[in-house]
C-alpha cells in the first residue's frame, strides 16, 4: 500500500506539475505525442521505424520500472500492445505533450485501477466444506 501511494504521488506530480516537464529532458521521453502518432501510423502501414522501437522500449521500460516500486503488480492485466493503444488515444488528444507525460498518465490510470476493489481478485471466496452450525 505504501509503495502504491508513493507511486501514485510520483505519477500525479509528473502529470500535474508543469515544472517537471518544463526542465530539459534528454532521450525519447522528450519526444512529442505527435511524433509518437506519426510513427505508429507508419507501423500500421507496415513500415515500423527505429524511432518507434525506441519510443516503445522507453515506455515499456518506464512502466516496468514503476511497477517494480508499486505495492501491487499494476501491469498484470495489461500487455505492451494494450499500453501502446492507450498511449495512442492519449497522444491523439494531446499531440503537443511529451511522451513522458503520456506514460505518466497511463501509470496514473494503472495505479487507479489497482486501487479499485473490483480490480483486485475477482475470484469468489472459497466455500467452506464445514456444514456444522456455529
Amino acid at each position: 500500500m505504501r509503495g502504491r501511494a508513493l507511486l501514485l504521488a510520483a505519477a500525479m506530480l509528473m502529470i500535474l506539475s508543469p515544472t517537471v516537464f518544463a526542465k530539459t529532458m534528454f532521450g525519447v521521453g522528450s519526444s512529442t505525442c505527435g511524433a509518437w502518432s506519426r510513427e505508429r501510423e507508419l507501423q500500421r502501414q507496415g513500415s515500423p521505424t527505429p524511432a518507434l522501437v525506441g519510443m516503445q522500449a522507453w515506455g515499456t521500460g518506464y512502466l516496468t520500472a514503476m511497477n517494480q516500486i508499486a505495492g501491487d503488480d499494476i501491469l498484470k492485466d495489461i500487455d505492451p500492445e494494450a499500453a501502446f493503444a492507450w498511449v495512442d488515444n492519449y497522444c491523439g488528444a494531446h499531440p503537443l505533450e511529451q511522451l513522458a507525460r503520456a506514460n505518466a498518465a497511463l501509470l496514473k490510470e494503472l495505479v487507479s485501477r489497482a486501487d479499485r476493489p473490483a480490480a483486485r481478485s475477482t475470484r469468489p471466496a472459497p466455500r467452506s466444506t464445514d456444514h456444522r452450525e456455529p
